[in-house]
């Protein structure tokens, strides 16, 4: 159902794939059976009335006539009682037995997938309590409106939590077959490169139309393909999902081929960062109808997936210094009058423009990273950096005209594979002796060029 909020939907049930991306801290107490009973007066006959005896009323979650409890002083209860069941007369009640609501915000889910375009009310209500933040759930209801206001809302009475697609990626024999496509293990190191340089040259051609940037192609791909964590000589990489920055000057094509090959893997969520707080990244603590809510923003609410940061450079440096936890060790942390925390491990690409309008301004083109993140220590939380100047490609390549090339894998095949990447556990990726050698001998050439002055 695409549209549950059309008015063709009022009072029909409806199911939603949701993100619950917070919650009121504290769920309501509504009635649920209440026994009423007829209090005449001289003045009225009531024989003929359905309480003139004790009369015991049910209000079920799948009555819309629950939300008029909500948000409402304790002193207006029996009014809405006697509005609810058409009580005529004087009437005295007791409620027996209550029932709980939660309000509810919720995102379309995603399943690690480019945010949906499912049209669906930010707030809901879930009839029980229990429901986990910054989870992904199932639910059941019906589409209503809110008493106070006319808002279409859902009232939502069955929850099933659902896994996203990297969580249930289940490795058939016939995917096993088709992926094998791009298992290069028989490949000299130094044919790699050449492998990666058709590969990227098909993206430019096919999908991002940015040519002749095979670094830039690479940063991105790097980041896409990136796995949550490892084990490397029999310790734990707890940080296995890459934290990218590109810098460069405008109109390189650096957002361009981000959003373009995210839109092509159909996986991410792009956002813009000179329109966003932090609140907005990582989440924050607001009042609504004078109750807190807790939302969590961006980065946790795409766990175990990837977000494209543009414009990262108008985030602000105290907040980096505020993103280091979240960077370091995939949390979330939310610490005001209520403190809550949630796993925020998310593959980020930011992107950003130099403090100083062009890289050419800077003697060397990294400096310009010092001048977007401020603190050595924030630096130091990229897994890579990318610097790309409008130069480096002649505008006579830039402005020609260029034909599609033959794929070298289908679009499906390529969402495949990142989703097997992103589905894999620890003791499912293994390195090889002579790879761990390699790797430790590496170490030990980079640590000796290694420079304080840009801590990456």
């Amino acid at each position: 159902m695409k549209d549950v909020l059309s008015s063709k939907n009022y009072n029909k049930k409806v199911k939603v794939k949701c993100i619950v991306s917070g919650k009121s801290i504290a769920p309501y107490c509504v009635p649920r059976r209440i026994r009423i009973e007829c209090q005449p007066n001289e003045n009225m006959s009531c024989s003929k009335c359905k309480f003139n005896k004790n009369k015991i009323m049910e209000i079920l979650p799948t009555n819309e006539n629950i939300l008029q409890f909500i948000d409402i002083p304790t002193n207006q209860v029996i009014k809405i009682i006697q509005d609810i069941f058409s009580i005529p007369c004087w009437f005295s009640y007791e409620i027996i037995e209550m029932q709980n609501i939660e309000r509810l915000f919720i995102i379309p889910q995603t399943n690690n997938k480019l945010r949906s375009k499912l049209n669906i009310a930010p707030v809901s209500y879930y009839a029980g309590i229990g429901i986990d933040v910054n989870t992904s759930y199932l639910m059941e209801g019906y589409t209503t409106l809110y008493p106070k206001d006319q808002t279409t809302v859902h009232v939502f009475t069955k929850a099933t939590k659902v896994k996203s697609d990297a969580e249930s990626f289940n490795l058939t024999k016939e995917k096993h077959n088709e992926l094998m496509r791009f298992n290069k293990s028989n490949l000299a190191v130094e044919d790699i490169c050449d492998y990666l340089d058709k590969l990227y040259y098909s993206y430019a051609h096919n999908v991002t139309k940015i040519y002749d940037r095979f670094d830039l192609h690479l940063a991105v791909d790097l980041a896409f393909r990136s796995v949550l964590s490892f084990k490397f000589d029999n310790e734990i990489v707890h940080k296995g999902w890459m934290d990218i920055i590109i810098v460069g000057d405008t109109r390189c094509g650096k957002g361009y081929v981000a959003e373009k090959l995210a839109k092509y893997f159909n996986l991410g969520e792009v956002i813009s960062g000179d329109n966003i707080s932090f609140a907005g990244l990582v989440g924050g603590l607001q009042q609504y109808n004078k109750q807190w809510v807790i939302t969590w923003g961006k980065i946790p609410i795409n766990d175990c997936g990837l977000v494209i940061i543009d414009e990262a450079s108008e985030i602000k440096p105290e907040d980096w210094t505020r993103l280091s936890r979240i960077r370091s060790e995939g949390v979330a942390e939310i610490t005001k009058i209520h403190s809550q925390s949630t796993h925020a491990r998310t593959r980020i690409i930011f992107i950003a423009n130099p403090i100083l309008k062009t890289i050419a301004n800077y003697s060397y083109g990294i400096q310009s990273l010092v001048d977007i993140v401020k603190a050595p220590e924030d630096i130091a939380r990229f897994d890579y950096a990318l610097v790309v100047a409008h130069n480096e490609v002649d505008i006579k390549d830039i402005n020609k005209r260029r034909d599609t090339v033959k794929e070298i894998y289908t679009k499906n095949l390529e969402q495949e594979l990142i989703m097997w990447t992103w589905s894999k556990a620890q003791d499912e990726i293994i390195f090889s002796s002579e790879a761990m050698q390699l790797i430790y001998d590496l170490s030990i050439k980079l640590s000796k060029i290694y420079t304080f002055s840009i801590p990456l």
